[in-house]
C-alpha cells in the first residue's frame, strides 16, 4: 500500500510538472563552473574542426538500439566530442563517455541480468535459507518503523543494483568531479520534482547523476541531493538536443527512440500506466522543438518492444535494429566525415576501470551506515577483509549477502580516488526493522486459507526479535517465535505453537487410509543458524502435547489401530540440518536440496507408546539438465523409526501435494490425496520429467513409489505403493497455479487436485 500511495503522489507531481514547469534548468554555482569547462573544451576542438555531439534518448530496454548506433559511428570513424543522454540513453552514453569501447558497451548490455537490476533483486540461490523460506511462503510484505510517514517509499525499489552497475564501470571517476574531465565530456538530464525543472548534470558524482537520470517514477526511489528530489530526466527532456546546442556543439547526432509513453508493450498496472501517461505530458511539450535541432537523426525501429523488454532476445533484436538504422544514414555520415577530416574519437583522459569482469587494487575498505555490533556482522557477511584485489564477483557476493540480511534498503559501493590503490566504500542504508506478511491460498482440499505474519525487529542484524504467524483455514494454527541474534554465534530461540487439525471434514474415505482430528500444543527451546547462510541447522528440546479427538482407519488400511480420544505429552531432543542451492522454490532449473533430522523421544506420558524413542530422517532432491527446457528431477526420502508402538504424531505418513499438511513428517505423494500409512522403516523415491511449455508454464510427468517394513528381518511386514500422474504448473507473482491428475495402486481411484498461491 505504501508503494501504491507513492505512485499516486508521483502521478500528481507529474501532472504539476506537465502544466507548471518552465524551460529554465536548475543551475548551482558549481554547475556553472562545470558547464563552462565543457564549453571551453569544445572551443579548443573547434579551432581545427567542427565539434560533434551525440544525444541518446531514454526508452528503457529500447536503449539497446543505442549500442548498435554507437558501434556504427565507431566504424565510420566519426569523432565524438560530447555525449548527452537521458535515462537509459544516459546510462549507455556514460559508459561510452568513460572510455569503454562500443563492443564493451554491447557486451555489458547483453550480459547484465536486467530483471535483477531493474527490480533490486538478488539471485534466489544467493539468498539465505530463512529468506528463501519466507519468500516462498508470503505473497506480500509491508515494512514499517514507528514513523510510517518517515519510512514512506517513493518507489517500488531503491535502485541499488543500478547504482552498483554504474559503480562497476566507472572506477577512477567516482569522486565528485567535472564531467568535462571524462575521456569524452558527458552531460545527463534529471527532473527535480519540487521545482518542476530540469537538473542538468555537468559534474558531481557520476553514480548520483546516473541514478537520478534513470529513476523511473514509481519504480525507483528518487535521488535526494541538496534540496532536490530527482527522478528520470525523460519527464521533461527525453531527447536533450537543446543541451548539446547550448554547450556549443556544431554538429548534433540524435538517436530518437520515439514515443516512450507507457502502454506500448508494457504490461504495467493501471495506476502505474496512468502515472506514466501523466509523466509523458511534460516531455511532449519540448520534444517537437528538440527534434528540429539535430543535424542527423537516427530512428531505430522499436515497434513491438516496450521499456521493460529486457529479455535477451528482445535486446539482441533492438541492438540489430539500431545498427540497421545507423546504416540508413550512411550518406549523411560520410558527408560529416568529410567535414571533420581525418580525426577520429580521441579520449582526453585515461579510460575508467571496470570491476564487472575485472579487478582493481584496494588500499582501504570503509563501511558507512553501520557501527558497533552491526559493523562486526556486516564485515563477516561481506568477507572482504584481507583482500587487496577486488572485482565484480567478490563485490556481488558482498553486497548481495549484506542485502540478503534484510536489514538494509540498499547496499551500494563506490571506489574513491583517481588511480589505484582505491578506497572502497560500502554504503549500507538501514531499512525498516519490522514487517507484516500476508499470503492466501486456494486449493481443492482446504478451499481457502490465509496466513499472516507480524515481525518485530526481525529485519535487524542482531538483538532480540519476535515473529508471530497465524493461519486461518480448516487447519488453523498460531506460532510465536522469540529469538536473540548475537553479533557472533548461533541464534537462541523459544517457539510456542498451537495447531488444530480436523482431517475428517476434508477427506473422502476412498482417498485416504487414515482420517483424524487433534489439537497440538508445542514448546521448543533450540539454537539455530539460518539467518546469514544458505545452510540451516536447529538443535534443541521440544515438548509436544497432543489431544487426539478422533482417529479412523478405513478398510484399506494396512493395519487397524482405530481408537477414541487419547492424550499424550512427549519430550524429545532433536537435531536438524538443511541446505538448498536451488534457484527457485517452486520451479527450479538447477541446484539441489538436502536435509537430515534426528529425534530422540525420551519421555512419553502415554504408556501405550513408551518404547518408540528414535527417529531418523533424510531427504534429497536435485535438478538434472540445468537451465534447459527439459529437466529430470529425482528425489528420495528415507525415514526410520526405532520402536514398536509409534505414537500417531510420529508415524510414517505420505500423501497430498503439500509437505506437512496434516502431520509435520507428511511426505507429498502424487496419486494419494489423503494419508497413506507406512510401517516404521520407509523409503520413498520420485522422478519428475518436466518440460517448459511457455515462458512461465511447466508440464511434468511424475512417477513415485514407496516401500515400508515394520522391522528388519525375514518375518517383516512389507508394504509397497506406486503412484503416477501429470502436473501442470504456471508461475505467477503471487505463487504457482497447479493442476494435478494421478492415481495409485492403493487408492485405485483417479484423483484431481488444484491450487493457486504459495505453499503453507
Amino acid at each position: 500500500m505504501r508503494k501504491l500511495f507513492a505512485i499516486l503522489l508521483l502521478s500528481l507531481a507529474a501532472f504539476s510538472l506537465a502544466y507548471a514547469q518552465g524551460d529554465e534548468a536548475i543551475m548551482t554555482p558549481m554547475d556553472s563552473v562545470y558547464r563552462q569547462e565543457i564549453i571551453e573544451h569544445l572551443n579548443k576542438i573547434r579551432e581545427r574542426r567542427p565539434t560533434v555531439a551525440v544525444v541518446l534518448a531514454g526508452g528503457g530496454a529500447k536503449g539497446a538500439a543505442h549500442v548498435g548506433v554507437l558501434e556504427q559511428l565507431n566504424k565510420y570513424g566519426i569523432p565524438i566530442d560530447l555525449v548527452v543522454g537521458t535515462s537509459m540513453g544516459g546510462l549507455m552514453g556514460s559508459v561510452y563517455a568513460l572510455g569503454h569501447k562500443p563492443e564493451y558497451v554491447s557486451d555489458l548490455f547483453n550480459s547484465t541480468e536486467w530483471d535483477l537490476v531493474m527490480n533490486d533483486k538478488i539471485p534466489y540461490r544467493m539468498r539465505n535459507y530463512a529468506d528463501k523460506e519466507y519468500r516462498d511462503t508470503y505473497q506480500q510484505t509491508i515494512l514499517f518503523n514507528k514513523n510510517i510517514r518517515k519510512d514512506l517509499q517513493l518507489g517500488r525499489v531503491y535502485g541499488m543494483q543500478v547504482s552498483n552497475l554504474i559503480s562497476g564501470v566507472s572506477v577512477g571517476y567516482q569522486d565528485s568531479t567535472s564531467f568535462a574531465k571524462f575521456p569524452i565530456p558527458f552531460v545527463c538530464v534529471a527532473t527535480d520534482i519540487p521545482t518542476g525543472k530540469e537538473k542538468r548534470w555537468y559534474g558531481g558524482k557520476i553514480t548520483e547523476a546516473m541514478r537520478s537520470t534513470m529513476s523511473i517514477p514509481g519504480v525507483f526511489e528518487p535521488v535526494r541531493t541538496g534540496n532536490m528530489l530527482l527522478v528520470d530526466g525523460w519527464l521533461l527532456n527525453n531527447l536533450p538536443t537543446d543541451v548539446a546546442r547550448d554547450l556549443g556543439a556544431d554538429v548534433i547526432i540524435a538517436v530518437n527512440l520515439g514515443d516512450n509513453r507507457a502502454g506500448d508493450e508494457d504490461k504495467l498496472q493501471e495506476v502505474m500506466s496512468f502515472a506514466m501517461t501523466l509523466f509523458a505530458l511534460g516531455w511532449q511539450r519540448k520534444m517537437p522543438i528538440n527534434c528540429e535541432i539535430p543535424d542527423i537523426t537516427v530512428y531505430p525501429n522499436i515497434s513491438g518492444y516496450g521499456t521493460m523488454s529486457f529479455d535477451k532476445a528482445s535486446m539482441d533484436t533492438l541492438r540489430w535494429r539500431g545498427d540497421a538504422a545507423a546504416k540508413e544514414q550512411e550518406e549523411n555520415f560520410m558527408k560529416l566525415k568529410k567535414m571533420v577530416g581525418a580525426d577520429t574519437t580521441v579520449l582526453y583522459s585515461r579510460p575508467a576501470e571496470q570491476v564487472i569482469t575485472g579487478e582493481v587494487k584496494v588500499k582501504e575498505i570503509e563501511y558507512q551506515g553501520v557501527s558497533g555490533n552491526e559493523l562486526k556482522v556486516v564485515r563477516r557477511l561481506a568477507r572482504l577483509d584481507g583482500h587487496d584485489m577486488i572485482g565484480g564477483t567478490r563485490l556481488r557476493f558482498a553486497t548481495d549477502n549484506i542485502y540478503g540480511s534484510k536489514a538494509f534498503n540498499s547496499v551500494t559501493y563506490e571506489f574513491l580516488g583517481h588511480e589505484d590503490p582505491y578506497k572502497l566504500v560500502l554504503h549500507c542504508d538501514k531499512g525498516p526493522r519490522n514487517q507484516i506478511g500476508f499470503s492466501a491460498r486456494l486449493d481443492s482440499e482446504e478451499i481457502l486459507s490465509t496466513l499472516f505474519f507480524l515481525g518485530l525487529n526481525t529485519r535487524t542484524l542482531w538483538g532480540p526479535a519476535v515473529g508471530i504467524a497465524g493461519k486461518i483455514g480448516l487447519n488453523p494454527y498460531v506460532d510465536a517465535n522469540f529469538y536473540f541474534r548475537p553479533s557472533f554465534g548461533p541464534v537462541f530461540n523459544v517457539d510456542l505453537k498451537a495447531k488444530w487439525v480436523n482431517m475428517s471434514k476434508l477427506m473422502d474415505p476412498k482417498y485416504t487410509e487414515l482420517s483424524f482430528s487433534y489439537a497440538n500444543l508445542r514448546q521448543e527451546l533450540y539454537i539455530s543458524e539460518s539467518i546469514w547462510s544458505q545452510f540451516e541447522y536447529n538443535i534443541g528440546f521440544r515438548n509436544d502435547w497432543y489431544s487426539l479427538t478422533s482417529l479412523t482407519a478405513y478398510e484399506n488400511a494396512s493395519s487397524v489401530f482405530a481408537y477414541g480420544k487419547d492424550r499424550m505429552d512427549m519430550m524429545l531432543l532433536f537435531a536438524e540440518t538443511n541446505r538448498s542451492t536451488l534457484d527457485d522454490g517452486y520451479f527450479p532449473t538447477r541446484g539441489y536440496k538436502i536435509g537430515a533430522r534426528y529425534d530422540w523421544i525420551f519421555y512419553n506420558s502415554n504408556e501405550k507408546f513408551s518404547d518408540a524413542d528414535h527417529v531418523f530422517n533424510f531427504s534429497l532432491m536435485g535438478v538434472l539438465f540445468p537451465r534447459s527446457k527439459f529437466q529430470v528431477i529425482p528425489s528420495i526420502h528415507i525415514r526410520s523409526i526405532l520402536g514398536n508402538n509409534v505414537p500417531i504424531p510420529y508415524r510414517n505418513v505420505l500423501g497430498g501435494s503439500l509437505p506437512g499438511r496434516y502431520l509435520d513428517q507428511q511426505i507429498p505423494f502424487l496419486g494419494i490425496p489423503g494419508i497413506s500409512y507406512g510401517y516404521n522403516h520407509l523409503g520413498m523415491a520420485s522422478l519428475a520429467l518436466r518440460y517448459r511449455i511457455m515462458k512461465h508454464g511447466f508440464l511434468s510427468a511424475v512417477v513415485n513409489g514407496y516401500t515400508s517394513a515394520d522391522k528388519f528381518g525375514e518375518d517383516k511386514k512389507i508394504k509397497n505403493v506406486l503412484g503416477a500422474g501429470l502436473e501442470f504448473g504456471y508461475a505467477t507473482p503471487v505463487g504457482p497455479i497447479k493442476a494435478q491428475i494421478g492415481t495409485s495402486n492403493e487408492t485405485k481411484h483417479i484423483m484431481f487436485g488444484f491450487s493457486f498461491g504459495r505453499d503453507f
